[in-house]
């Protein structure tokens, strides 16, 4: 077809490096500034995201918060990510997939759990602690 035309793959260091290249001294000392705040500390995990539009959503999201990973579930679904809305955050969270045994959601939860996590289960539920309210003691995966 006439005018696609098949994006290469770009590094980190590539991307970073033109990044630097267009934005003022200032703007690089506070892009690195803000690159090391970047946690590990918080962790969000979601299972069986059956719209791109939702994964990527998530995935931006974790990138704006500057969370790290996102800890993928794929049970009936595969985790697609929709470039229009990921903006590109694809690039700076890492993702750690559950898909390839017969129960990945506790393998994910195991997973976690051997890291130092809580799992934090999110729910509607009025009854339950306020996220406001959790304490943070150790570090926490959000699961979604």
């Amino acid at each position: 077809m006439v005018g696609l035309k098949k994006e290469k793959e770009v590094s980190k260091a590539d991307l970073l490096a033109a990044f630097y290249d267009i934005i003022t001294p200032e703007k690089r000392e506070k892009f690195d500034e803000l690159a090391t705040l970047r946690s590990n500390y918080v962790t969000v995990a979601v299972e069986n995201l059956n719209q791109e539009h939702n994964a990527s959503a998530v995935m931006r999201s974790c990138d704006c918060f500057g969370i790290r990973d996102l800890h993928i579930i794929e049970k009936n679904h595969q985790f697609t990510v929709q470039r229009d809305i990921a903006k590109g955050s694809k690039r700076w969270v890492k993702h750690h997939h559950y898909s390839d045994v017969k129960f990945p959601t506790t393998k994910c939860i195991d997973s976690l759990k051997a890291q130092g996590y809580k799992v934090v289960a999110m729910t509607p539920h009025e009854q339950e602690v306020s996220i406001w309210d959790l304490p943070l003691d150790d570090p926490l995966a959000f699961f979604f």
